[in-house]
């Protein structure tokens, strides 16, 4: 009984030998992948020294609906992603594209579920001042979309990033003001820079 057992072992170690070589194909060695180093096994210091090889840009990283995706270093695992996030978010840059005052990302984008410093973001406007843009925007954040929140942007921004924080800060201090009052407020804002600014006010 007790060879007849190891005989049966063996087979089902054979088996399982079988199966790992059909996965990982001929010619590997299947003894040696079993003990190939892993990132986790590394220690945290060589850990961190891979994640800023991989995660750092010598440039700004451009956010907006469709041009910059996560890493997927990010993506592999959650002890990675913990471990990982804080280099990526506290030693890049971030640039949030705006076209149009039309908002990018949107509340789902990857970017609102990191914790990224103020000063590690900022925004740059493109395209048209478009009022009925902004004011699409004020309106969710309004409405309970707080991530949209500009106080997570830098507030060094100049021109109509300045003017954009400034709408911002306006809704925020009438959060418990219906829509339809604080819309009436931001009317009379929009004349105010219109009246200031001129042909470079809003364009609607």
């Amino acid at each position: 009984m007790k060879r007849k057992k190891l005989h049966g072992d063996r087979a089902e170690s054979s088996k399982r030998q079988c199966q790992r070589l059909e996965e990982t194909g001929p010619g590997v060695n299947i003894e040696h992948q079993q003990h190939q180093p892993t990132l986790l096994g590394l220690p945290g210091e060589l850990r961190n020294r891979v994640y800023r090889e991989v995660l750092l840009e010598i440039l700004d990283i451009e956010v907006n609906s469709g041009s910059y995706e996560q890493p997927p270093l990010l993506r592999t695992c959650r002890q990675i992603r913990k471990e990982a996030s804080s280099i990526f978010c506290e030693e890049n840059n971030f640039e949030l594209k705006i076209i149009d005052l039309q908002f990018a990302p949107q509340p789902q984008h990857w970017f609102w579920g990191h914790d990224i410093p103020a000063e590690k973001a900022f925004l740059s406007f493109a395209g048209q001042d478009s009022w009925s843009n902004l004011k699409q925007w004020l309106k969710r954040y309004h409405g309970d979309e707080r991530v949209d929140n500009a106080g997570t942007i830098s507030e060094s921004t100049e021109g109509m990033g300045l003017t954009v924080i400034n709408a911002f800060k306006i809704v925020e201090s009438l959060f418990d003001i219906p829509w339809s009052k604080v819309e009436g407020v931001l009317e009379a804002f929009k004349n105010g820079v219109n009246a200031v600014a001129g042909a470079h006010g809003f364009s609607d």
